[in-house]
């Protein structure tokens, strides 16, 4: 088989198995939220891998249907036995990811309670009118939520202005906002600048551990999200958004996720005051294959997840590699190649799951990296006729070549001696054979008294030689894959 053949066999079998983690990543987006939101995680991390092996299984199997003989016995006997461990194993993976998503749980970090709140209005020009339905908000959360606490309210668009300082709640109107409605979204800008008044003091009676709720319509530039984010959680300050209309949800579910905020969704400016309670709260909660927030031990709890992940990849592996239904000088390959892809794919989510690139972008890299499994070069289809096979000769002295076309063919010739051919026939699926031994036909001593003036040989003193492949396997017996 020629180099760029095999290479094109396993540049396919990667591509294929690549697209099913790409398409269960699509399904694994919709019920993730589920499973890790509305029922235990140790329980919905394990339903999610499971779901992730029913997409790669297909795509496996489909693929070991197209080079494997399926009808003979010998096959038969390998794929049940497969199939076998890979069930077993398989639940073996789903316990282990179990527990270890309830081991990598544990120690749950409170964020302290809030002592004020901070509330930072977007007033850019797409605000503009709604200055009545802002007052409310405020009226609406230092009403029942808040009620106790000093509060502080901030306008921003390029930057971050003061408008209500830090006092008690006793009502508040519009006529203490003093809005522009113009200008751009700065929100990483904005809170960097709150922070600034908090640490330097400016913020008197704010306490030591402020609630900063951000509330905004539009996109805005994510430069430095991490620093000022790792800012508010080495201060204690969790940071909840709510997006309007049509904000950016991913850049403000970020920041939120970021410092054990929430984010909330109003889909319009009306709904601010019923829904702007809900920023008050919290979320420490951490999963597997999610951002993380800990305010201490973080190192630890990379290494956790980087181990638990590299020892699932390598049960994760040895499963994909039964299904593949190779031989089993095929198969080391096959599970280090995935195994190196899915350690990798580990490794991404820790570094970069709380980066500034959206965590749904993150699994979906985690999903092809699991999912990729190598082919081999042995990618052929039914009846086709096996390629070129190098093999060590015989004995010295021996030539045997191999042609790569339907007719197979095996010279044998020891030094000195008459060549002798061994003709493999592949017509309509039917392998037959032929010995051919008049290539050669002249006697090895020359003109002597063993010849005659014909040039045809006599008989040889040495008598007939037998076919040196009579007691041999023929390498060709059969196109399929075999163990």
């Amino acid at each position: 088989m020629k180099k760029s053949k095999k290479q094109s066999n396993v540049i396919k079998h990667i591509a294929i198995t690549a697209v099913s983690g790409a398409l269960f990543w699509i399904v694994g987006e919709l019920i993730f939220p589920h499973l890790t939101e509305e029922m235990p995680a140790p329980f919905g991390i394990p339903i999610y891998m499971l779901v992730f092996f029913i997409f790669v299984a297909v795509a496996l199997i489909a693929l070991s249907f197209y080079k494997t003989d399926f009808s003979d016995p010998k096959n038969k006997s390998n794929i049940i036995s497969s199939t076998k461990i890979t069930a077993i194993t398989l639940v073996v993976f789903l316990l282990a990811s179990g527990l270890f998503e309830f081991l990598y749980e544990l120690g749950k970090q409170e964020i302290p309670e809030p002592t004020s709140v901070i509330i930072m209005f977007d007033d850019s020009g797409s605000m503009k009118g709604t200055e009545q339905e802002r007052a409310d908000a405020v009226n609406s959360l230092m009403q029942s939520d808040a009620a106790d606490m000093p509060y502080a309210v901030y306008s921003f668009t390029d930057s971050a202005q003061c408008i209500r300082p830090m006092g008690s709640y006793n009502g508040f109107s519009t006529d203490e906002l003093q809005f522009s409605s113009e200008g751009g979204t700065e929100v990483i800008k904005s809170i960097r600048e709150v922070l600034g008044d908090f640490e330097q003091g400016r913020l008197s009676g704010s306490g030591s551990n402020p609630k900063i709720i951000v509330i905004s319509d539009g996109a805005s530039s994510s430069a430095n999200m991490n620093s000022v984010t790792s800012r508010c959680r080495n201060s204690g300050i969790s940071v909840s958004t709510i997006g309007v209309s049509n904000c950016n949800k991913n850049f403000l579910e970020k920041i939120a996720h970021k410092t054990g905020g929430v984010f909330v969704y109003c889909s319009d400016i009306s709904s601010l005051a019923q829904n702007i309670g809900s920023a008050m709260q919290v979320d420490t909660s951490r999963n597997l294959l999610s951002e993380r927030i800990v305010f201490k031990n973080n190192a630890l709890y990379a290494f956790l997840r980087i181990l638990f992940l590299t020892i699932l990849a390598a049960v994760w592996s040895f499963m994909k590699v039964q299904l593949t239904y190779e031989r089993s000088d095929k198969t080391t390959r096959i599970f280090l190649i995935s195994f190196a892809a899915c350690v990798a794919g580990g490794i991404l989510v820790e570094c970069l799951a709380n980066s500034s690139l959206s965590i749904k972008f993150v699994r979906f890299i985690f999903c092809v990296l699991w999912a990729l499994t190598p082919g081999t070069a042995m990618f052929l289809k039914k009846n086709q006729a096996s390629a070129a096979i190098d093999i060590n000769p015989a004995k010295t002295g021996d030539n045997i070549s191999y042609n790569d076309d339907a007719q197979k063919s095996v010279n044998y010739k020891p030094d000195n001696q008459s060549s002798t051919t061994r003709q493999r026939i592949t017509q309509n699926g039917n392998d037959s054979y032929q010995t051919d031994n008049s290539q050669d036909n002249s006697n090895p001593f020359g003109n002597g008294p063993f010849s005659d003036n014909s040039g045809d040989s006599a008989d040889s003193p040495f008598g007939n030689f037998d076919d040196p492949f009579s007691d041999l396997n023929d390498p060709f017996s059969d196109n399929k894959t075999n163990w």
